[in-house]
């Protein structure tokens, strides 16, 4: 028996069926229903037979399965398998099951895994987990599109979205160009909240000593000394005589050297001594190498300004996409806005994103006002066609770029 031949039930008596939706009808008000044909009770018999098969959701919500997927069907009276198939009984059905995110475009569940410990079928692959923010989480309530939109209703607001996950990939969140519209009842307040934030503290170890080097130019070679704080060399320090072909080589050799010192911890620690140029050798002016360091996390207690949202009064509406338009039924652009299939048509989209009137930046263009209203009321010429006094706020004026007082992506019509 595979896991969609399971059946909820009470003792024997089969209350709940999965079926597999063979038909849609185009008009559910003539009485013909879905064609289902139930796992375990309609093998053998051919779709033309099956009976018919009602939504048992209410009119007012409108939620109907696609050919391929399952949902679960209910009879009207509990009769014996022999009963059901010979059609003694009405059918009722309330779905499609979906088990899994990411099925609610399409979800057939003949391949699902077949050793699932529950009775809803899991869909392969549905154990990854979506990004957060791209389904509603667990105290909230929702209404799941069938492909890329929901409405997700949260503590006093309501968030109606489109474009919530990445094309193709309904476990990415769309962090780019979801259009969304926030209803929002309360105000946010900044309020002193306490956070524990842990940090990592860097404090630099003073070296015990350092490393210095002489060349010894007769035979072309350079040796390298460790010496404490006081200048003294350190015993068990072995200094480090190379004969080599020029002084290049050397100095080459000497700043190697000095790095494998610095990254190997002996007896006494060569990474906790750092380069000094005690010989004014001239080609390692400047090279000093200390990186001995203590790190370590420091969890400390801060108060930090922290938006909050509180049960108060006040609301607010945001509408966010790329972009935004507010077109009346009364507009002069030329376009439907109730086509019966689209409502808004892709070619009448492409004319209001184009031609309807951009609008303007409120504050901008106040402040363009303010410049025009105090030239005409503080300017003066010294005599008949003189150049205005102020003249360079005229010029500033005549030079404003009035594009920039235009917002084109939220437009009007």
């Amino acid at each position: 028996m595979t896991i969609l031949s399971k059946l909820l039930s009470v003792g024997d008596t089969p209350l709940v069926h999965i079926g597999k939706v063979i038909s849609v009808p185009d008009d559910l008000d003539n009485g013909s229903g879905f064609k289902i044909k139930i796992v375990g009770v309609d093998e053998g018999k051919s779709d033309k037979d099956l009976p018919p098969t009602y939504p048992l959701t209410t009119r007012l919500i409108h939620i109907y399965p696609k050919v391929g997927e399952y949902v679960y069907v209910m009879f009207y009276k509990m009769l014996d398998v022999n009963s059901l198939n010979n059609n003694g009984d009405k059918r009722y059905f309330f779905g499609p099951i979906i088990s899994s995110f990411g099925s609610f475009k399409y979800s057939d569940i003949d391949d699902a895994e077949p050793n699932s410990p529950l009775e809803i079928p899991i869909v392969k692959n549905s154990k990854k987990l979506p990004d957060v923010g791209v389904y509603p989480k667990r105290d909230e309530v929702s209404i799941q599109g069938r492909n890329n939109s929901d409405i997700i209703f949260k503590n006093q607001e309501v968030l109606i979205r489109a474009g919530k996950f990445v094309q193709e990939n309904p476990l990415k969140f769309n962090n780019k160009d979801t259009a969304y519209m926030q209803l929002r009842y309360g105000n946010p307040k900044l309020k002193d909240v306490k956070k524990l934030v842990t940090t990592t503290e860097t404090k630099r170890i003073e070296p015990k000593g350092f490393i210095t080097a002489q060349i010894t130019y007769s035979d072309r070679s350079y040796v390298i000394i460790a010496k404490d704080r006081n200048g003294v060399e350190k015993e068990n320090i072995n200094n480090l005589t190379t004969p080599l072909n020029n002084r290049e080589e050397v100095i080459s050799t000497i700043k190697k050297e000095v790095l494998r010192l610095h990254g190997i911890t002996g007896k006494d620690g060569y990474s906790q001594y750092e380069f000094k140029n005690e010989n004014k050798i001239k080609e390692l002016e400047g090279f000093q190498v200390f990186n001995s360091v203590e790190k370590k996390k420091v969890t400390k207690e801060v108060i930090v300004k922290e938006a909050v949202f509180e049960d108060s009064e006040g609301s607010a509406a945001n509408i966010v996409a790329n972009k935004i338009n507010l077109i009346s039924h009364g507009n002069k652009l030329g376009v439907t806005l109730l086509n019966p299939e689209s409502t808004i048509t892709p070619d009448d989209q492409i004319k209001i994103n184009s031609d309807a009137s951009p609008v303007p930046y409120g504050d901008k263009l106040v402040e363009f006002l303010d410049m025009v209203r105090l030239y005409m009321s503080t300017h003066v010429h010294g005599y008949p066609n003189d150049v205005p006094d102020p003249y360079p706020l005229l010029k500033k004026i005549l030079n404003y770029d009035l594009q920039s007082l235009l917002n084109q992506n939220v437009r009007t019509g």
